[in-house]
């Protein structure tokens, strides 16, 4: 999402590096806040009730489908999030796969299609593997684990993620759990999570600017066991 409003202020000035390199750190701690702002919104997330088996026959989410397929995932929920730039929502795809408190997601913008698993534990952690480096932008609270793979196949994604959740267990002893409780609620909350972990970091929207050009590059193809040690 973040990306996609960077893009759509940026490209008026991008020709200019003088005006570039003054506006657009301006511009993400701007947009960051807004950013903040509008996913916390009830409305911003909703559920689509034609659910997940409704956009089999959508090319976007060809891979995914194929994945879930033949790994005997379960369609759970179809989902929709709002974005504050004009014809950029994102639908979001959730199957639950066969490992316990494990989710499979398809997130599908117009700018791109993003896999991610998700897998919660017994002491209200969770750990996510992501194909997109705009998904490392901001940092996960403590008992929050996450490792990105940008552009990865969902295969590999897949594997990491099963290293990820074996090294949680020897190295935190978390174990693997169902939340019990809908997908949706799970999303939502976790949203609303996130956004008041950010905020609550001193001087956010100016570490924003670190995190977006720097921080995030830097964790890409980092593995659960290299970032996160006992």
């Amino acid at each position: 999402m973040l990306e996609e409003l960077f893009e759509f202020i940026v490209t008026y000035i991008r020709n200019d590096l003088i005006m570039y390199a003054i506006i657009v750190p301006i511009v993400i701690a701007f947009i960051t806040t807004i950013t903040l702002n509008s996913i916390i919104k009830p409305q911003a997330l909703c559920v689509l009730e034609d659910g997940v088996e409704s956009m089999r026959n959508n090319w976007t989410f060809e891979e995914a489908f194929a994945f879930a397929d033949n790994h005997g995932c379960v369609p759970d929920v179809l989902m929709e999030l709002e974005s504050p730039v004009p014809d950029a929502t994102t639908t979001i795809g959730i199957w639950r796969t066969p490992s316990p408190g494990t989710y499979f997601t398809c997130m599908v913008s117009k700018e791109a299609t993003i896999h991610e698993f998700v897998t919660y534990f017994d002491q209200e952690g969770s750990m996510d593997t992501t194909g997109s480096i705009h998904s490392e932008f901001f940092p996960t609270k403590k008992g929050n684990f996450r490792q990105v793979f940008n552009n990865a196949p969902i295969e590999v994604l897949a594997q990491r993620h099963a290293e990820g959740i074996a090294y949680l267990k020897e190295a935190f002893s978390l174990q693997p759990k169902a939340p019990g409780r809908p997908t949706d609620e799970l999303l939502q909350e976790a949203l609303i999570n996130e956004v008041k972990h950010i905020k609550s970091i001193k001087l956010w929207p100016v570490r924003a600017i670190y995190w977006y050009l720097i921080r995030r590059h830097i964790m890409n193809n980092k593995t659960i066991e290299q970032r996160y040690k006992p």
